[in-house]
C-alpha cells in the first residue's frame, strides 16, 4: 500500500490488494548495491494487484519521469524485467478467472 501510495498517488485499503502468489527472488545488480545494507545481493518483491479507477497519477519524481494507461499487450512489451513480465502474465490468468 505505501509503495502504490509513494509511487502513484493512490490510497488503497489493505482489502483492496489481491496477492498474485507470486515471488520474485532475483539479483541485484552491483550497480544498485550500495542502496542495500552490506552483503545484500539478491532481492524479493512479493507480487499484488489492484483494481483501480483510471485517473491522473501523482508520480514520485525520484524514480520516473512518465507515465501512459496502456492496454495489456502493449504494458507487457514495454516491461523491461523479467520479474515484471511473470507478474503481469500471472495477473493476466488470474483476471480471466474473476
Amino acid at each position: 500500500m505505501r509503495e502504490v501510495r509513494e509511487e502513484t498517488g493512490y490510497e488503497l485499503d489493505a482489502d483492496e490488494l489481491m496477492d498474485l502468489e507470486l515471488m520474485n527472488r532475483f539479483e541485484i545488480s552491483p550497480l544498485w548495491r550500495s542502496k542495500y545494507e552490506p552483503g545484500v545481493t539478491h532481492n524479493e518483491e512479493v507480487c499484488f494487484w489492484a483494481r483501480v479507477e483510471k485517473r491522473d497519477i501523482t508520480l514520485d519524481e525520484r524514480e520516473h519521469d512518465s507515465f501512459i494507461w496502456a492496454d495489456y499487450e502493449t504494458a507487457l512489451g514495454l516491461l523491461h524485467w523479467e520479474s515484471n513480465k511473470r507478474a503481469m502474465r500471472k495477473l493476466k490468468v488470474l483476471s480471466a478467472e474473476c
